[in-house]
């Protein structure tokens, strides 16, 4: 019991740091990318893939295709 009190605790802590740190942050202006990625199978080569056009609202486009990236893999 004691253990899920402790957790309730941290949690509510945790959602109130976020909410505090989102109210503190300023807004930053997206801009509009389309970032291509390939999908293929490694063994196949790179003209086994297919690409796909993602829409990504971002900052700049190095974020933007850094965050495709990283959500992609």
């Amino acid at each position: 019991m004691r253990d899920l009190i402790v957790a309730a605790a941290a949690t509510v802590i945790l959602l109130y740091a976020t909410q505090a740190q989102a109210d503190g942050m300023t807004k930053t202006d997206l801009k509009s990318f389309k970032v291509t990625i390939r999908v293929f199978d490694p063994t196949k080569g790179l003209e086994s893939g297919q690409d796909y056009v993602l829409p990504v609202d971002s900052p700049d486009a190095e974020h933007a295709i850094a965050s495709t990236t990283a959500n992609a893999a």
